[in-house]
């Protein structure tokens, strides 16, 4: 399947990868690869879906940014 394209409000935001953590766990939500307002976004995995429930309902997982290094 290909990646879904996703929209954000800023279009002045950097480069850079999106990661969802569970616990010791990282998978890629999110890419965005110019300063523009569109990106993709990747699907779930069965792994992330399986950590997601069995987390608390409570709990979220934690959005963790990488951000490309520019010139």
């Amino acid at each position: 399947m290909a990646p879904l394209a996703i929209q954000q409000a800023r279009n002045d935001a950097p480069e850079r990868l999106v990661f969802k953590r569970y616990g010791n766990e990282y998978f890629l939500s999110q890419v965005w690869t110019n300063r523009a307002a569109d990106g993709r976004g990747l699907f779930v995995s069965k792994t992330e879906s399986r950590l997601a429930k069995q987390m608390d309902k409570n709990e979220r997982p934690q959005s963790v940014e990488v951000v490309a290094r520019t010139k």
